[in-house]
Order: structure tokens, then sequence, then C-alpha cells
């Protein structure tokens, strides 16, 4: 049975904390939809729509080989910025099938036994292997610095060793400045949708778990523009109970903001920075099925979230994964 995920919570002073939590948000590896609920004013008073209309944010899929990959980036290494590049490979089951991600110059494989044995590296027991006897169905863990690489390394040897071997084709979602033949380009451009008046609960950030918990519920429902938050709502209480345990004593004219394809881990930061208004939440989700989800932790396949709320200077920041 799969553990339950895990949600940690911050709470403090924007002023103190902002740049941290800012480092934060970027640590959530492969965003690839970002949400943000803003109050009607900000589109009056900040002319927003237009500004958001300029931005475009693009990345690629590519059908190719690890062996691809890595000659790509040793003969790039000198001309690009290694810590612009994300890659990860999508259309993997990820607890039965190799996966391969590359984020801040960290190269990633979780490998089936079979993969494993064969390529001779060093790495650990995956977390997704705890308990599991049988060798052939363990996955293992390979991690490799790319921009320290070292030929005397016996990883560094053996990654390019196996890499020529490894010949199955991969597909890769990719940001960054990595030149690869074959990509496919993907342009995303933000989009804003109006979800109507909705309930709101106090949206002032409290160090208390019952409000943690129930607000944290509510960003969830409104990103969604759930029923539950409709004055109209005629949600059976069987159903939903969701008006019975929260106090939900005004409404407000709410907006979402939306981005949604692969993109770069500091496009969160930017939009936080350009939709400046009384209060803002953002919910940041990560592809689900990478190997690494936050800084180099590995990622177990399911829950990947940040949830942010920022209001005034008081700010609550959830990360929710396995």
């Amino acid at each position: 049975m799969k553990k339950p995920p895990k949600i940690r919570v911050r709470t403090g002073s924007w002023t103190e904390c902002g740049d941290e939590v800012a480092r934060q948000v970027e640590k959530q590896n492969f965003p690839n939809r970002i949400d943000f609920l803003v109050p009607k004013n900000v589109f009056v008073s900040k002319n927003i729509e237009a500004r958001l209309a300029d931005l475009k944010y693009g990345y690629g899929i590519v059908d190719c080989s690890l062996h691809t990959i890595l000659q790509s980036f040793v003969k790039q290494a000198s001309q690009i910025d290694i810590g612009s590049i994300q890659m990860v490979s999508v259309a993997q089951h990820a607890e039965h099938e190799d996966t391969v991600s590359l984020i801040r110059g960290i190269l990633t494989l979780r490998l089936t036994a079979e993969s494993y044995y064969k390529s001779g590296l060093k790495g650990v027991r995956s977390a997704l292997s705890q308990g599991n006897k049988n060798i052939r169905q363990q996955l293992f863990v390979v991690q490799l610095d790319l921009s320290q690489l070292a030929t005397e390394d016996r990883n560094s040897l053996r990654l390019f060793w196996f890499a020529e071997k490894y010949q199955k084709p991969l597909r890769f979602a990719v940001v960054g400045d990595l030149q690869l033949e074959g990509v496919r380009k993907v342009v995303v451009q933000p989009t804003v949708s109006r979800l109507g008046r909705l309930c709101m609960p106090s949206l002032v950030p409290l160090d208390d778990e019952e409000w943690l918990s129930t607000t944290l519920e509510w960003l969830a429902y409104a990103s969604i523009n759930g029923p539950q938050l409709s004055p109209f709502d005629r949600t059976d209480a069987n159903v939903s109970t969701y008006r019975e345990t929260v106090d939900l004593n005004n409404e407000e004219e709410i907006y979402r903001v939306s981005v949604s394809g692969l993109v770069s881990t500091s496009t969160a930061e930017q939009l936080l920075q350009l939709i400046d208004t009384s209060w803002i939440a953002m919910l940041k989700y990560g592809v689900q099925d990478s190997n690494v989800g936050f800084g180099r932790s590995e990622h177990i396949p399911g829950p990947n979230v940040q949830a942010l709320l920022k209001n005034g200077d008081a700010f609550a920041l959830w990360h929710q994964s396995r």
C-alpha cells in the first residue's frame, strides 16, 4: 500500500522570507501547470491582460535516445547555460519502466533491475522498491552531476558506455538551450478565465492547522471553479459538507490566470512579480511521473503540488508530494 502524500507547510512574513519562498517555489521540478487566483480589480487597475498577452513560453517534444542527449550535451556544454536545461521523459510508466530527467545539471536515471545491472552504474535502491524482495521487479536510482563529469569517475565512464549500448528511444519534454534534432516546438501563453463571484473565507494567512487545511481545500475548489463555492450552490450535503465546515462569509469576483505545458522553474516567480495585487494565490503542479520532484529528492508517482497564498505581507506555502 502506498503511503499517503506528505504536506509541508510554511507561514510567515513576505518581507522577511520572500526570497526563501521564491527559492522553495523554484525547487519544484518540471512544473507543467500553474494557476493563479486573483481578484477582479487587478485587471481593472493594472492592465494585466494586455501584459499577459505579450508573454510566450515554449518547450519541445523530441523522440531520441539517452546517447543522443549526452552527445549533444557534451558538444554544446561550453555554449549553453546548463542550469536552464530541464528534460523529463514522458509516456513512460514510472513504476515499471526506465525514466530519465535532467535538471540543474543533475541527470537522474531510475532504472529497472534489468537495465541497472547491465549498466554497471552505482546507485541506490528506489523508494518504490521498499519491501519488494523480488530483485527482478526492483528499481534503482542513479544521479550524476553533468556539470562536473570526471573521466576517472567510474559512474561517468560507465554512463557513456551504457548510453551507447542502451538505444531504446524515449520521448522527452525539453526546456532550455540544448539543441536537438527533431524537436517539435510547443508555444504556451497564459490564459485568463473569469470564475465569477465565489464565496470567500478569510484569506489572511494564519499559523493554525484548521485554517491551513480548510484554506488549502478552498484554493483547490476555487482553482477548478467548484460548485461548492457558488452563492447558488445546491450540492447535496451528503455529497459535499464544505459549507458546513468553513464559514464562507463574503463573496468576491475571482479570475484565474493559467499556464499549461512544461515551463521553466522560474516562470511562477516571474508571474508572481507581474501580477501585483492585494492578495494572490498560486497552485503549481509538477509532472507526476518524473523521477525527481523537489530538488534532488526522488519522486514517487502521484501528487506533486505547491500552493502559495500571499496576502499583504503574510504568506502560507504548502508543498504536497509523495
